[in-house]
């Protein structure tokens, strides 16, 4: 019996062995021949300089199964050739190992994208550097057989999808426009494999600038959303919950529902702002929310809300309405000798998705008084699109 028990323990330990030793040595092995591989295949379909350094590992992500793509870059060609269009420290996939093996439901753990940096630019002659696809030559067949098949029986559950550290640049040259984000915090998780399903998403932007014709519409502005989306994967139908949307220090809350049945995307959402007030509003504007911002003094009402209705597809979009109302405000910088009192705003901008000659502008009210001298100014904009027309005073 005691021998028995021995060979059994014995025969154990060895199986253990050399299930560690394969999990150890099998990557280690073919790790050389699957990245030749990949890079062959990429190489073949893109104009582009390609490397990565490529990991498939069981006991990194024990007892998940582990596949990534470490230190990728991607630099284009002639134009190009100094620009690297993308690249990233890490690109990873956490996968149950039973249910790969099952082939029935895969569960997918965890997408990690640690540290991506996008850099999408357009020539002054309309070139991009993000089109590097090879063009094929393959002929196009006259008539195609189609066949009908069975759909398929295999689902695939996402739990965990990250993006870390990112930073995103655009820069349009045609156009005399840029755009550059810094930081970019993206979490989203949830059970994505299930008919119905709360998803979790945090999202935060550290530094988000936007210049056109060398204006800066948006400088280093922070951006935020925080909250939870019920999912209905079934009809592709998302309903917004508790969540709050942040742009420096303007809070939005959202209600309402979105819909994709199909092509077009069906949007009922309302915003409103909630603990929002004057100072909120100032810190819009950078050279007052970059120095200083912290001492200014301020006072005074704040309203801000707004809807977006309707259908987005290729012809139509969705209307849209957005008010702005400021109170008998203040504000009083601290470089600056004097305060800046009753300040008066009624701001109403109606967007028609379906016709857009049809939006209208009206700053129907825009008063303040600096050091004791009035200011006042309205402004009426309509048919921006056939034949612009403002109307407006300033006094």
């Amino acid at each position: 019996m005691k021998k028995v028990l021995k060979r059994t323990l014995w025969g154990i330990l060895i199986l253990l062995v050399v299930i560690i030793a394969t999990l150890i040595i099998v990557p280690i092995v073919f790790k050389p021949q699957l990245k030749e591989l990949a890079l062959k295949e990429i190489n073949k379909s893109v104009n582009a300089k390609v490397n990565f350094d490529f990991q498939v590992s069981l006991l990194k992500g024990f007892p998940n199964l582990y596949v990534g793509l470490k230190d990728l870059t991607v630099v284009g060609n002639d134009a190009f050739a100094k620009d690297t269009l993308v690249s990233f420290d890490e690109f990873s996939v956490k996968v149950n190992l039973m249910s790969v093996i099952g082939m029935k439901n895969i569960e997918v753990k965890s997408i990690l994208l640690d540290h991506p940096r996008f850099t999408a630019r357009v020539t002054p002659e309309g070139k991009v550097n993000w089109d590097i696809m090879k063009a094929t030559n393959a002929p196009v067949a006259e008539e195609v057989e189609t066949t009908t098949s069975a759909p398929s029986t295999i689902k695939v559950a996402l739990r965990k999808f990250e993006i870390r550290n990112g930073d995103i640049k655009y820069i349009d040259d045609s156009s005399k426009m840029s755009a550059t984000i810094k930081d970019l915090n993206f979490l989203l998780s949830g059970n994505m494999g299930m008919d119905q399903t709360d998803l979790k998403i945090n999202t935060s932007i550290e530094a988000l600038t936007f210049i056109m014709d060398g204006m800066k519409y948006l400088n280093s502005a922070k951006l935020g959303f925080k909250g939870e989306v019920g999912a209905d994967m079934v009809n592709s139908a998302y309903t917004f919950k508790d969540n709050e949307f942040s742009l420096n220090a303007i809070a939005l809350s959202f209600a309402g529902t979105v819909k994709m049945p199909k092509d077009d995307i069906d949007v009922d959402v309302t915003f409103g702002s909630n603990k929002i007030d004057f100072k909120s509003l100032l810190s819009l504007v950078p050279a007052i929310y970059m120095k200083g911002y912290e001492s200014l003094q301020t006072s005074g009402k704040l309203k801000l809300d707004g809807f977006v209705k309707g259908t987005y597809n290729d012809k139509v979009m969705p209307n849209a309405n957005i008010e702005l109302l400021v109170e008998n405000a203040m504000f009083k910088y601290p470089a600056l000798p004097k305060s800046v009192n009753n300040v008066n705003i009624d701001t109403k901008v109606k967007f028609d998705g379906t016709n857009m000659d049809n939006t209208t502008v009206d700053v129907n009210k825009f008063h303040v008084e600096m050091a004791g001298n009035p200011f006042d100014a309205e402004v009426h904009i309509s048919t921006p699109m056939s034949d612009m027309q403002i109307a407006g005073l300033f006094k």
